[in-house]
């Protein structure tokens, strides 16, 4: 398993250098979030995998929590968007 986690952490650490390529190619922005998607997936495997019986302290965290926080953080930008594009319509 170890020789797994360090293939693991040269990959994380590889794609969040600060000055890798890995994000500073002229990729398209679709691919730069997918790539950040499977790095994100993997991490939490991993977390998965390490902390195994550890996980009751996470108990408070349920589905209705996360929707609850996706509607409201939604709800959130929305109003902040719908702000900024009304002040930027305002004539001058």
């Amino acid at each position: 398993m170890s020789k797994n986690f360090e293939k693991l952490y040269s990959l994380c650490y590889l794609l969040l250098m600060e000055k890798s390529t890995f994000f500073n190619t002229k990729d398209c922005r679709t691919c730069k979030i997918i790539r950040s998607f499977i790095l994100a997936v993997a991490m939490l495997g991993l977390m998965a995998l390490l902390v195994g019986d550890k996980m009751h302290y996470l108990r408070f965290i349920t589905i209705d929590l996360i929707g609850i926080t996706i509607v409201v953080s939604g709800a959130c930008l929305f109003f902040v968007k719908l702000y900024l594009w009304k002040k930027e319509q305002r004539p001058k």
